[in-house]
């Protein structure tokens, strides 16, 4: 996995010359990991593209959704933002369900562009083209997103802290449990 034989994290070595990183293939259970002054772009074989901004923790876990015999093998990829910037770029898929996650929900992302952010256990979600769905870690809020629509999901204790900025974005419906707020 993300280990190197002496059980310690493998870095990429440097391009002579440059800040850039010799170009990897991410394995099972590695981990991106970006400096204060860092950045890092990791594009998967579906088109997928993340870029990882400055002081950015991430891993990768991917797992077989189980299908009936005879479909598709469709695999989930979950990104864990451990902190720090992503920026999204996802085209549909219908054999790759990419979702990003963190300690306070998840964003589900199906031909979408936009950015994840995840810093002093806020975790923000911006949608800049296409469609997302952001759901709480509990199951208990759903809220799809489209173009310009953003929100922030903060835990405070045990109750949930939910944002919709006003920055000039377009206003979110969302749904509670049994409850839909508009």
């Amino acid at each position: 996995g993300g280990e190197d034989a002496a059980g310690g994290a493998r870095r990429l070595p440097a391009v002579p010359d440059t800040l850039r990183a010799v170009t990897g293939a991410l394995a099972a259970g590695d981990a991106i990991r970006t400096g204060a002054d860092g950045a890092a772009t990791v594009r998967f074989a579906n088109g997928v593209i993340f870029r990882a901004g400055a002081s950015t923790r991430a891993g990768v876990v991917e797992t077989a959704v189980p299908a009936e015999p005879g479909a598709p093998r469709i695999t989930r990829r979950a990104v864990r933002l451990g902190a720090g910037r992503v920026q999204f770029d996802c085209p549909a898929s219908e054999t790759v369900l990419t979702d990003i996650v963190a300690p306070s929900g998840r964003v589900s992302l199906l031909g979408v562009q936009g950015v994840a952010v995840l810093a002093d256990g806020r975790f923000r979600v911006a949608v800049d083209s296409g469609r997302a769905t952001v759901t709480d870690a509990a199951g208990a809020l759903t809220a799809p997103l489209g173009i310009g629509q953003s929100i922030d999901l903060q835990a405070d204790g045990s109750a949930l802290v939910v944002r919709v900025p006003t920055d000039g974005g377009r206003p979110i419906r969302a749904q509670v449990r049994a409850i839909r707020v508009e």
